[in-house]
């Protein structure tokens, strides 16, 4: 099996969170990625897909207010 590829975008800027702005890993599971097998990799990607996911869902609907007319 393949080496599971970085997410990383080097665009290395965390928000207050502590969650990078460019590949969306938190600075733990960036610490940790060096370290981590395969499995793990894949366990931190599926962790960044639900945080795009939680974000992509909170900010479409940001300022709607539910009203549509």
């Amino acid at each position: 099996m393949s080496e599971v590829r970085s997410p990383c975008t080097k665009k290395c800027t965390l928000d207050e969170n502590e969650i990078c702005l460019g590949c969306r890993r938190s600075i733990g599971e960036i610490m940790q990625w060096s370290r981590a097998d395969n499995e793990q990799k894949r366990q931190i990607l599926a962790r960044v897909a639900a945080r795009r996911t939680r974000e992509a869902s909170t900010t479409s609907g940001a300022g709607r207010g539910g009203d549509s007319g």
